[in-house]
């Protein structure tokens, strides 16, 4: 299953591998990058929205 939002698509396969802790640290911010960009960070659980805070602040990902 895909999920698409704003032209933006993140594939269930992606959520399930990192919630399988099996994404790389490199996919796992293009993941977070998409939430993000898209605006469907909001929509998963809290722990999703403090990583994309994480990431955030390290500076991997940028809020827009």
């Amino acid at each position: 299953m895909k999920l698409f939002k704003n032209g933006v698509t993140i594939a269930s396969k992606e959520i399930e591998d990192y919630e399988n802790d099996t994404l790389s640290f490199d996919r796992k911010v293009d993941l977070f990058q998409r939430l993000i960009d898209s605006g469907m960070l909001w929509r998963f659980r809290n722990d999703y929205i403090v990583e994309a805070n994480n990431l955030i602040t390290r500076g991997y990902v940028y809020e827009r």
